[in-house]
């Protein structure tokens, strides 16, 4: 073989070598600045985080999102464990209302955790993800208050970004999320989006009327002490014994191990039947307060949308402040309260995108309070088959009054909060 053959079998030898590295690199999974992805379990995450911190990792799990709240669903892994706090790279707020403080982000910011850069990759699963996530009613029913159980699906997904074990410490508070509670899991991409309906309806009217029944001396004792119990399918049907009393008082067929942790109030996966043990005011001379209980049912008046029908629901969280230098060319508005506060929340639904239904109307607005040198209130919008609210903030500056009083000072749009949901109808 001449010279020219070797050189040309020498620059083959160097060209499959390459193209081996080359289909090495793209066939790794990488994850972050190029970092190779380690594939993990929820509950070895929990158990052993110290092995995977600082790490960019793979897991796939349920996620557990309520007040103040948004985490991993891990409480299957063992007692006294951390959970993985979730947090969004990019310039993705988180989506619920927390001590961390990251409700709002400026677009096209990247955020740093300990130092390390963590993009955000914004395709369909990712808006998937966050619209069946945030999909809920927004009105109670028979219960007196709407948290996770309001929630529309039970979303699962795989989640891809960067871990962060929360520090070794005597001190419980000493970590990341609400309260310091947690690990981290920075959310780089999301893939993989599950989401199963609850029986919580969507859309819809509904009437609802509540009865109350005065309990006797021994039905009282029942119901204020849980009796001893052996193990944990015992100590359940301990604490379900209330239930089973006030569903046999009304009739009711109900499957007691849908109980909760709460003796004292219980509502149904669907949202139409509640019921609550309430004591009554203690009187002067008398021993104990006594115990009653309450019924509340609810019947639709207008059907809610099938639970076959999709929806998802964007929180929304801004602050629409404006410098001093731009205040002038912002809008304002003189006049009734209740006509500003509606001119004020087209503007922030002009601001988010988002179209406002015909049938929202106000609840009320709250009296002025100062702030600094300004004066705000807050304007509350619903609309009655729940699929949109809003609390609108507005506010008169001091930049404006000039030695007038308030009542002359024009309004203008400064915050925002509130939920926006859509039935997937097409």
């Amino acid at each position: 073989m001449d010279s020219a053959d070797n050189k040309s079998s020498i620059n083959l030898k160097r060209l499959d070598r390459v193209h081996f590295l080359l289909v090495f690199f793209f066939l790794l999974p990488v994850c972050g600045w190029g970092q190779a992805t380690v594939k993990v379990e929820v509950c070895d995450l929990v158990r052993q985080p110290e092995k995977y911190s600082r790490q960019w990792i793979e897991v796939r799990g349920a996620v557990d999102i309520g007040f103040e709240n948004f985490t991993l669903h891990s409480s299957d892994c063992g007692q006294d464990l951390r959970q993985v706090w979730l947090a969004y790279g990019g310039d993705e707020p988180t989506p619920v209302i927390s001590t961390v403080n990251d409700h709002d982000r400026k677009p096209g910011s990247i955020l740093k955790f300990d130092g390390i850069p963590v993009p955000l990759e914004h395709n369909a699963e990712l808006e998937l993800f966050k619209g069946r996530l945030e999909a809920q009613r927004l009105e109670a029913l028979a219960s007196s208050y709407c948290g996770s159980h309001c929630h529309l699906y039970n979303v699962t997904a795989t989640f891809s970004g960067l871990f962060l074990a929360a520090p070794p410490s005597a001190e419980t508070l000493a970590g990341y999320g609400h309260m310091w509670c947690c690990h981290l899991l920075a959310i780089e991409k999301v893939t993989g989006v599950e989401a199963v309906r609850t029986e919580v309806p969507a859309g819809g009217r509904f009437a609802c009327s509540t009865e109350s029944w005065q309990l006797d001396e021994a039905l009282e004792a029942a119901v204020k002490e849980r009796r001893p119990c052996t193990d944990m399918a015992d100590c359940r049907k301990a604490d379900s014994e209330p239930l089973r009393i006030m569903a046999e008082h009304w009739h009711d067929k109900l499957d007691l191990y849908q109980a909760t942790d709460d003796r004292w109030e219980w509502i149904s996966p669907d949202l139409l039947i509640a019921y609550k043990l309430v004591l009554s005011a203690q009187q002067t001379g008398k021993p104990a307060p006594h115990v009653a209980a309450q019924r509340t049912v609810c019947k639709p008046t207008e059907a809610p949308y099938p639970n076959s029908t999709p929806v998802r629901c964007r929180s929304l969280h801004s602050d629409f402040n404006v410098s001093k230098k731009e205040i002038t060319e912002a809008e304002h508005w003189t006049g009734d309260l209740e006509e500003i506060s509606r001119a004020a929340l087209k503007e922030a639904a002009r601001q988010w995108g988002v179209p406002l239904m015909t049938t929202l109307s106000p609840i009320q607005c709250e009296k002025p309070v100062m702030l600094k040198d300004d004066q705000s209130t807050w304007c509350q919008w619903s609309e009655p088959t729940a699929m949109q609210e809003f609390t609108i903030q507005i506010s008169r500056s001091h930049f404006f009054r000039k030695g007038q009083k308030w009542n002359k000072v024009p309004w203008t749009l400064t915050g925002g909060t509130g939920t926006a949901c859509v039935a997937e109808t097409m």
